[in-house]
């Protein structure tokens, strides 16, 4: 259980704080990590499937040169 401490009068943003849930990693995959899982798909085989995961990966990261280069070779 943890017991969080606020200021009285910002007790109302700890508490909505507290049970909105952050935008960290758990909120979507990155842009590497799907690069990765594409990496993966491709070395087994799996060329859509890698193709795929390298387009998710550039419409999360559209300025990302890394993710457009790895769809290439996958095209390739």
């Amino acid at each position: 259980m943890t017991i969080f401490r606020c200021p009285g009068r910002w007790f109302a943003f700890c508490i909505f704080a507290w049970f909105v849930p952050s935008q960290g990693a758990a909120a979507e995959k990155t842009a590497d990590e799907l690069l990765t899982q594409a990496g993966v798909s491709f070395a087994k085989g799996r060329r859509e499937e890698a193709i795929e995961l390298a387009t998710k990966a550039i419409e999360a990261e559209p300025k990302n040169n890394k993710a457009h280069n790895v769809r290439d070779r996958f095209y390739a």
